[in-house]
């Protein structure tokens, strides 16, 4: 795919609530609407996704005396941010030498405590990787390796939903979710994933069945899902829709019926979910906080429904429109997402703290590459390697972890990480009690980022 194609998919990406197929047939009795928080799921981990590669060099900027702030600020003169406009890491003032884009100011607003891993990549064993495809480093954030043999090749939402089930995607790309498994089931006698085009409206479903036996193979020789459209969720429709395409008799096809009872099940969950009221304070309001105000109510239905019963959730969101090549710095490009993340974020946070449980979730953005150190000339950055990860929730330690990056051995204008990916989420994840087949056990949770 070129970069234009890309970068307008990435703008417009589809977005949605995905459940996974592991969950059986959901009734409605089992969501408490009085919400007393006891019962039903334990924590829940949040990941959110900025698709496209991002500028965290421009999201969180240096402070002077940092080893890249000269170079900052003599080699990207549209895009440098000065110290004097910036906001602490940490409320009330801090020493570290990073800083918040003052378009964070919603974090700051509602005191979410946060950290920032420093100079994060993908690092498979001693190897780097430098290629700086969006396909690959894809492959390496959600599922852990692009190498099918590897001991990490699937990714902790992957296994989420193979061990247990808990596992949901809102605003996921389904272009990706496609190509490079973002919230694949890979169990073959669950084989359904919903990916709704809509909010909780469910006006446009996305239905996908995975059969690993017998599924198509791509070029690559990798398993190719298939799948199939309605404008209804009603399972006598996706009936007429497989019987009109004459598949029912195919291999793939084999645990089709079974998934109709969870489709209706989980669908119904899904919609008394929807009834929430929330209040917690979410900005102006946008596509992306819409997102998450629906991911507050996930959150808050799970953490209230004893179908969750002692079990930690994934939550996942997607925002496109990361793969800044041109005019970054403008109003409405990357400043305008900052802002929406910060509104989104505080937003979820606040929602929980009134309701008394902000201690049970962690968030943290994650992209598949950084950007270069110089600005290009069309007033943007291109594709780099090395990132910063940001994490939010009451568990965090409030912090710069420091692993600084070296302009000695920098490829090109991009910085080298000295951090695994892996390492930041094996942390968050084993703090909410996910078991360790779901985290990266080759890669040992960074020390001290949370309590």
């Amino acid at each position: 795919m070129d970069r234009r194609r890309f970068l307008r998919n990435s703008i417009a990406s589809a977005t949605a609530a995905s459940v996974g197929g592991l969950i059986p047939r959901l009734a409605l009795a089992d969501y408490n609407p009085a919400q007393n928080f006891q019962g039903g799921a334990t924590n829940v981990y949040c990941k959110i996704r900025a698709q496209g590669g991002w500028d965290t060099y421009y999201a969180f900027p240096t402070r002077a005396g940092h080893v890249l702030h000269s170079t900052l600020e003599s080699e990207r003169p549209t895009l440098f941010i000065d110290p004097s406009n910036t906001i602490p890491v940490v409320n009330g003032g801090d020493s570290f030498h990073r800083a918040l884009h003052p378009d964070w100011q919603p974090i700051r607003d509602r005191n979410v405590p946060m950290a920032l891993v420093e100079n994060v990549g993908l690092i498979e064993g001693s190897q780097i990787n430098t290629n700086r495809s969006h396909q690959i480093a894809t492959d390496f954030y959600e599922r852990g390796s692009h190498l099918n043999n590897s001991t990490d090749a699937r990714g902790p939402l992957g296994r989420a939903l193979d061990t247990s089930g808990k596992a949901f995607g809102i605003g996921t790309n389904t272009e990706m979710v496609a190509r490079k498994g973002f919230i694949t089931n890979q169990n073959a006698s669950r084989p359904l994933v919903i990916g709704s085009l809509g909010r909780f409206g469910f006006q446009n479903i996305s239905y996908r069945f995975d059969d690993i036996n017998a599924c198509e193979t791509g070029s690559s020789g990798n398993c190719v899902s298939r799948y199939w459209e309605d404008n209804e969720l009603k399972a006598e429709k996706l009936r007429e829709l497989v019987g009109d395409l004459n598949l029912s008799n195919r291999p793939i096809m084999r645990n089709l019926f079974d998934a109709f009872g969870r489709t209706e099940g989980a669908v119904q969950k899904m919609q008394s979910y929807a009834a929430i009221a929330l209040s917690g304070d979410y900005g102006p309001g946008s596509y992306f906080t819409d997102q998450c105000r629906d991911a507050a109510r996930l959150i808050i239905g799970a953490m209230n429904d004893t179908d969750f019963a002692g079990t930690p959730i994934v939550v996942c969101l997607d925002k496109g429109g990361f793969d800044t090549h041109e005019g970054q710095g403008e109003v409405d490009n990357l400043p305008a997402k900052i802002r929406d993340f910060a509104h989104g974020i505080a937003g979820m946070y606040h929602e929980l703290q009134l309701r008394g449980v902000s201690n049970r979730a962690l968030f943290a953005i994650v992209s598949e590459f950084g950007r270069q150190i110089v600005e290009n000339s069309g007033y943007g950055t291109d594709h780099g390697i090395a990132l910063d990860i940001p994490v939010f929730g009451d568990r965090v330690a409030p912090q710069v972890v420091e692993s600084p990056p070296s302009l000695a051995t920098r490829e090109g204008n991009a910085v080298l990480p000295t951090q695994s990916f892996q390492r930041v989420e094996s942390a968050i994840m084993q703090t909410v009690g996910l078991p360790e087949s779901i985290a990266y056990p080759n890669h040992a949770p960074i020390s001290g980022l949370l309590v």
